[in-house]
């Protein structure tokens, strides 16, 4: 052996060296085992390096074996998100039964407070978020300026957070939270 690797200090480096990039592995991936597989690979690339002759000195050893650690743990960690779950881990995207009274009991107040709007309000609301018009299309299409169109529709959403309770802007009370 010639070089960095024949250096006696060398496999007491490496053995350290192990116990820290385990440790920071166990943190980044979660798993022990994943972990334990991590600090081999870094240390099996880290001395084809030091045999290929890819150090001067012994003093880059550390930065280059934190560096190969680092791409390692995100290959583990890209792989595992290419990996299929199996179907009993997906959650159910399905609402429960409480959610279902909630967003029933939700839209009904969402309804009403957008029935107490003028048709023109409903009509602007509308085209920008249940069809995803953009300001400018919707003015270009009605013919009047984007500012206008922007301020109205500012308007609107203030009229219907007022229909449905909601405080906005400087009507939230910005004072303690104590009751008197």
């Amino acid at each position: 052996m010639t070089g960095v690797r024949a250096l006696p200090s060398l496999q007491a480096r490496i053995a350290e060296l192990a116990n820290g990039l385990e440790i920071v592995a166990v943190r980044r991936l979660g798993n022990r085992d994943d972990a334990r597989d991590a600090t081999q690979e870094t240390i099996a690339r880290l001395l084809e390096r030091l045999d290929a002759g890819g150090f001067a000195s012994e003093a880059e050893i550390v930065p280059i074996a934190w560096g190969i650690a680092r791409h390692v743990i995100a290959d583990i960690l890209r792989e595992r998100g290419r990996q299929p779950q199996a179907l009993f881990e997906l959650p159910s995207r399905a609402p429960g039964p409480l959610d279902q009274l909630v967003t029933a009991d939700e839209c009904r107040v969402v309804r009403g407070a957008l029935e107490a709007l003028s048709a023109p309000d409903r009509a602007l609301l509308h085209r920008c978020f249940v069809d995803g018009e953009k300001i400018g299309a919707v003015a270009a299409a009605i013919g009047e300026p984007a500012e206008r169109v922007r301020k109205r529709k500012s308007r609107a959403l203030r009229r219907l957070a007022e229909a449905l309770g909601v405080k906005t802007g400087h009507e939230i009370d910005a004072g303690p939270m104590e009751k008197p």
